[in-house]
């Protein structure tokens, strides 16, 4: 799912918009796949900026074998992106 997510990143430049966990996701936001509901995000850690996806709640980032969630973040935003 990451290696999907990371795909969209670097296949086109793309524009990110600020979220917070529970408000609506911005339109056109970058779905993951054909998943319907699963959004691209990225959050800032202290090593840099890790991607993620969300539904609209907290951005989940795997890190040391679990999904860290994040309720402030980015969300890949555009049109075309999926």
């Amino acid at each position: 799912m990451i290696a999907l997510a990371l795909l969209l990143l670097f296949a086109a430049p793309v524009d990110w918009a600020p979220h917070e966990a529970g408000k609506p996701i911005p339109a056109g936001a970058g779905r993951v796949a054909d998943t319907g509901s699963l959004f691209v995000c990225r959050a800032r850690l202290q090593d840099g900026i890790q991607p993620g996806v969300t539904t609209g709640g907290p951005c989940l980032i795997p890190q040391k074998g679990k999904a860290e969630p994040f309720e402030t973040y980015e969300v890949a935003a555009g049109s075309g992106y999926t």
